[in-house]
């Protein structure tokens, strides 16, 4: 008896330790905000709607709240919201934190593109101080929780463990660099784990079990095939929009696209292995970020090759010539027009970018060796050569000369992708079950 009070004493220490140990965690955490707070201020993106970030007087009650930190994790949103159907009347809100999620949440999401049991709203999500953010989960009050992808704050997992609230991650993924730092503070997460989280990989699933030991972790399919499925059977209608009016047909298109800074070197060593080896085709280019366009235009233009901004063209671009796509919004559709895709932040350990759109647009697509971000897409993609993996740089532009050289079912290839892609969509659903299934068990224990 006397071994099973001390037990009970000595576990009941612990808990109250720990208690005490996150109040002093969260007094420091909030003390931080404070002071970053005025560099925040300064960037760019953060400061855009920056007032309604460090206040919670903007947020109304809800019963689900989604967050999608940015515009990726946004476009996931919508996609949840649209195949939403509850039984019972809901208030939903959906936050993000960048103006870029922001806008694209209040374009796509209409009242009658949702389920008529939907009420939803849009807003900015708060900075995670403990202050604001409590005031946040107090405003809000939401039943369930929804966090998209890999947004772990403390202070929002320990107000809504507080308000009683089910928090859920879903398509959660956790990179090496993310996994190690959160390892390092697992003895506080033991103390705020979500309810559920559905992670797109078995590493994911492994790394998440690691720090959240009490969560319940499994694992589910990517959300994004089914947004990229969607999206072509959209996009399919207004296929070539003008493209036709600029881009000789009889004349292949090779595509860089999504190239980074980091790896603009290596782009200049595979533009002139694929021009010199096969002039007679147009090549355009799709840097990730805009302001890298005035990058590219000096420097093509010092090597002498035939430089061309999109906006300014307005006839058959020439043969071997290269067109800077200084127009945001239109690389997938010209996808459909090219013979050859090479998808770039894949030859520097940057991730990688999305090779999945190129192919349901029949394109034959290369990627490089380093794409982490992507392993959800499964390694069979490769395996059926419906996109190839380069080893290097070189070995890219073969591939791409190959393609050029040997043009491909267009037709065939895309039928293929899209099937791999069908089979693997799903994951909307599972979400969907999963927020509409709890609805269900919280009312019981109403």
């Amino acid at each position: 008896m006397k071994n099973i009070v001390l037990l009970i004493f000595k576990k009941h220490g612990i808990i109250l330790f720990m208690k005490s140990f996150i109040n002093i965690f969260l007094k420091i955490y909030n003390l931080l905000w404070i002071i970053i707070l005025p560099i925040l201020k300064t960037n760019k993106e953060l400061k855009k709607g920056f007032i309604q970030k460090t206040t919670a007087s903007h947020l109304t009650k809800a019963d689900v709240w989604i967050h999608g930190s940015s515009l990726g994790e946004a476009y996931l949103a919508i996609a949840i919201i649209k195949k939403l159907m509850p039984k019972k009347r809901k208030k939903i809100l959906i936050t993000s934190m960048t103006y870029a999620g922001i806008s694209i949440l209040k374009k796509e999401i209409k009242k009658n593109l949702i389920h008529k049991n939907i009420i939803c709203k849009i807003s900015w999500f708060p900075f995670d101080m403990p202050n604001v953010m409590k005031n946040a989960v107090l405003k809000i009050k939401p039943e369930i929780m929804v966090l998209i992808e890999t947004e772990i704050w403390p202070a929002l997992f320990y107000n809504l463990k507080k308000q009683g609230s089910k928090i859920f991650i879903v398509n959660a993924r956790l990179s090496k660099k993310s996994f190690k730092k959160y390892l390092i503070t697992s003895f506080l997460w033991k103390q705020l784990s979500p309810d559920k989280i559905l992670a797109v990989t078995k590493k994911d699933t492994k790394r998440f079990k690691k720090i959240f030991k009490t969560s319940n972790i499994s694992t589910m399919k990517n959300i994004k095939f089914d947004t990229i499925y969607n999206d072509f059977k959209s996009i399919k209608k207004n296929e070539n929009q003008c493209f036709n009016k600029i881009i000789n047909p009889e004349i292949p298109l090779s595509i860089l696209a999504s190239i980074r800074r980091q790896e603009e070197k290596y782009m200049e060593k595979i533009l002139k292995q694929i021009l010199e080896k096969f002039p007679n085709q147009i090549i355009a280019i799709f840097p990730k970020h805009m302001n890298r366009i005035n990058f590219w235009e000096k420097k093509l233009t010092h090597l002498g090759y035939n430089v061309q901004l999109k906006s300014n063209i307005t006839s058959f671009a020439k043969t071997g010539s290269i067109i800077l796509w200084d127009k945001v919004g239109e690389l997938k559709h010209v996808y459909c027009v090219a013979a050859t895709t090479f998808i770039g932040g894949s030859l520097k350990p940057l991730g990688g970018q999305n090779f999945i759109e190129p192919i349901i647009y029949g394109t034959q697509t290369v990627t490089g060796p380093f794409i982490d971000d992507f392993l959800w897409v499964g390694e069979n993609i490769f395996k059926k050569q419906i996109v190839k993996k380069a080893r290097n740089l070189n070995h890219a532009a073969d591939i791409m000369l190959k393609n050029l050289k040997k043009p491909h079912n267009k037709k065939e290839h895309q039928k293929k992708a899209l099937q791999y892609i069908k089979n693997n969509c799903g994951g909307t659903y599972k979400v969907c079950k999963l927020i509409l299934e709890n609805f269900e068990d919280i009312n019981k224990s109403l």
